[in-house]
């Protein structure tokens, strides 16, 4: 006989992984399941970017770009999140702490990034700059990328404030000392 093995709360959905259906609930949450399957497909919020969008090292080595169209690129956070995902600088996805689980990308509002990695079951919760070059910045990844871009391209630091609208030198030169090490 089969029976309810694991019940994890997505959204209005829950997935399911052994079920009895003989249960009127479980018969309820598959009959949801099945319905909110049709028309537009959900997004995947194990992951920042489909894995076939994640770029290799040579892919990365031959792009160019400018200053007006990487900061165009990375102009909104999530826009920004899924550049990065994409070329590895931060993690498209990740596994929790506790349980191996994969955990889920989750809305917060009181993080600078409005996202983290979050396991309801277990209570984990990571940021997603965790295990990164961004790790302990307060910057936004559009900020550090063009400071990053500034200073692989020797632009002066008066430059660089005005391109990045920084109006502190001791932070661009805090970020070129951190790019230089």
């Amino acid at each position: 006989m089969l029976y309810m093995h694991r019940l994890c709360r997505v959204r209005p959905i829950f997935l399911l992984t052994e079920i009895n259906f003989t249960h009127p609930r479980a018969r309820m949450l598959s009959q949801v399941s099945s319905a909110n399957m049709a028309g537009r497909p959900r997004a995947n919020r194990f992951q920042i970017v489909p894995v076939n969008e994640v770029m290799n090292n040579a892919q990365i080595l031959q792009e160019t770009w400018r200053l007006v169209t990487l900061s165009r690129e990375l102009a909104d956070t999530g826009a920004a999140m899924q550049w990065l995902a994409r070329r590895r600088l931060i993690r498209n996805s990740l596994l929790c702490g506790n349980c191996n689980a994969p955990c889920q990308l989750q809305n917060r509002s009181t993080i600078h990034d409005g996202k983290h990695w979050a396991c309801e079951p277990c209570r984990y919760y990571k940021s997603i700059r965790g295990h990164s070059f961004f790790e302990r910045s307060h910057l936004s990844f559009h900020d550090i990328m063009l400071l990053v871009y500034c200073w692989s391209n020797d632009y002066p630091q008066d430059t660089t404030m005005r391109e990045v609208n920084i109006g502190s030198r001791r932070i661009v030169i805090d970020w070129f000392n951190f790019c230089r090490e």
